[in-house]
């Protein structure tokens, strides 16, 4: 008796695992820590501007934003893209030359990386916002 037992917890084990690993984890689960506002200064030359990202939950649970660009007027553009892989965050927008934001964060929470239009390249951090 006490085989049987054991053969149902060893198959038991062995579902639970292959679901656990099997099954892939929803933007809700595993990119949380992205979701809120993030505001940082980009500094490009001699222009400095204040970006704001608003980084969401969709409806299927993946991840959407707009950004904000105050100093210029520009509210709710769109970001075409969205991803978490680990720590680092990415998102596209729809600028001349295209644009991308990829940044780590670091155990402070405060995400530091390369604000991107065409060919020019900047350093930018990241902190989150209320807003």
């Amino acid at each position: 008796m006490y085989a049987r037992h054991r053969g149902f917890a060893v198959l038991a084990l062995g579902i639970a695992l292959a679901v656990s690993t099997t099954t892939p984890l929803t933007a809700q689960e595993s990119d949380d820590w992205a979701v809120g506002s993030w505001e940082g200064t980009l500094e490009a030359g001699p222009q400095t501007l204040q970006i704001i990202y608003h980084v969401a939950l969709d409806d299927a649970g993946g991840l959407t934003g707009t950004m904000d660009v105050p100093a210029q007027g520009a509210t709710g553009i769109p970001l075409t893209t969205v991803t978490v892989e680990g720590q680092t965050l990415t998102m596209t927008f729809p600028v001349p030359g295209g644009g991308t934001y990829e940044g780590t964060m670091d155990d402070s929470g405060m995400i530091s990386g390369t604000f991107t239009q065409g060919p020019a390249s900047f350093p930018m951090e990241l902190t989150r916002s209320e807003g």
